[in-house]
C-alpha cells in the first residue's frame, strides 16, 4: 500500500493492477464497513494522478482527471457480501471476498482509467467507487441524486460474458405477508396456518410469473423469481398466526416492474378475500 505516485506503463500496469486487487481483497468490507477501503482507495486515486479526488456523504469515493469532452464514467462497487473469505493466490488466480463481485473489476477500472489520462489530453474520466450495492443501493443513488454530467458510462460487473454487456435485468424485492386466526396445531387445517397459506400465495404468484418467463431469446429475457427468506412459527403446538416471504424477482428490460409489480397486487389481493389476510 504506497504512498508515492504511480507511473504506469505496460511492463508495470499489470503487476500493479493485481497488487491493487491483492489489497483490496484484504479489506473486508460488507456493505456498511467500506470505510477502510474507501480511504485506501482515495488515497490510491491521488497517487495514480487523479487531481480531484473526493468522498462523498455516503462514503463514495470519486477520483477525476482531464477536461473536456468526452465525459466518462467508471462505475463499480467496493463493499461485498459476507463473510470474509482469506486471500490466497493458486494458479495464476487470486481468490478472495470481491475478487469477481466486483473488485477485480473495480481495480481494472482503476487502472484503465489511469492509463487513459496519461495518453489522452482532452476528454475527462471520473472513477466512481460506491457503497452499498450489495444492500440498499445508497451508494448508487447518492449518484444518481448529484445528477452527474456524462457522455458514457461504464460499468464493473461480472456478467459470465466475454463480451460488452449492455444491459441487466431489473429487481424487485417482495414481502409477502399472510395472517389468520391461530388454533391448536392439532386441528390440522390450513385454512389456520399462516405459513401453508403464504405457501399457496407463493405457488399462485409463481404459477403467474411463469407466464411471464417463456422467451425464445434466452435466459436474459425470462422473469425468474425465488424465494429469499422466511419468517413464521415458533414450532410450539399452536398454528402461525403470520407468515412472512421474502421474494426475489429479476426482471429483463421489456418488462416494466410496475406491471409486475400490479400484477402482484392483483393476485394478493383476491387471495386475501378468498382465503386470509394478505398483504405485498
Amino acid at each position: 500500500m504506497s504512498s508515492h505516485a504511480h507511473s504506469l506503463n505496460d511492463s508495470s500496469d499489470e503487476e500493479y493492477a493485481v497488487k491493487l486487487l491483492e489489497n483490496m481483497l484484504k479489506m473486508y468490507s460488507p456493505s456498511g464497513q467500506e470505510a477502510e477501503l474507501a480511504s485506501y482507495l482515495k488515497g490510491e486515486l491521488s497517487s495514480l494522478g487523479f487531481k480531484e479526488v473526493s468522498v462523498d456523504s455516503v462514503g463514495n469515493v470519486f477520483g477525476e482527471a482531464g477536461r473536456g469532452r468526452p465525459q466518462i464514467l467508471f462505475i463499480g462497487h467496493i463493499d461485498t457480501v459476507s463473510p470474509f473469505l482469506p486471500v490466497k493466490k493458486s494458479e495464476g488466480r487470486l481468490y478472495g471476498r470481491g475478487a469477481v463481485d466486483a473488485k477485480s473489476p473495480m481495480a481494472a477500472m482503476i487502472v484503465a482509467a489511469s492509463r487513459w489520462i496519461k495518453s489522452h489530453d482532452h476528454g475527462t474520466v471520473r472513477v466512481c467507487c460506491l457503497v452499498d450495492e450489495e444492500g440498499g443501493g445508497k451508494g448508487i443513488k447518492n449518484l444518481i441524486e448529484g445528477s452527474p454530467e456524462a457522455d458514457y458510462a461504464i460499468f464493473g460487473e461480472p456478467s459470465g460474458l466475454r463480451n460488452v454487456t449492455v444491459g441487466y435485468r431489473g429487481h424487485i424485492g417482495v414481502k409477502l405477508s399472510v395472517e389468520t386466526e391461530p388454533v391448536h396445531i392439532s386441528v390440522g387445517r390450513k385454512e389456520f396456518n399462516a405459513v401453508e397459506l403464504a405457501i399457496d400465495l407463493w405457488e399462485k404468484i409463481r404459477e403467474k410469473l411463469s407466464e411471464t418467463k417463456r422467451s425464445e431469446k434466452g435466459e436474459f429475457h425470462k422473469v425468474t423469481s425465488s424465494i429469499a427468506g422466511i419468517e413464521g412459527g415458533d414450532g410450539g403446538n399452536v398454528t402461525p398466526r403470520k407468515c412472512d416471504l421474502y421474494v426475489d424477482i429479476r426482471v429483463p428490460p421489456e418488462i416494466r416492474c410496475e406491471d409486475l409489480t400490479e400484477v402482484l397486487k392483483r393476485i394478493v389481493s383476491k387471495f386475501s378475500e378468498e382465503n386470509a389476510k394478505a398483504s405485498v
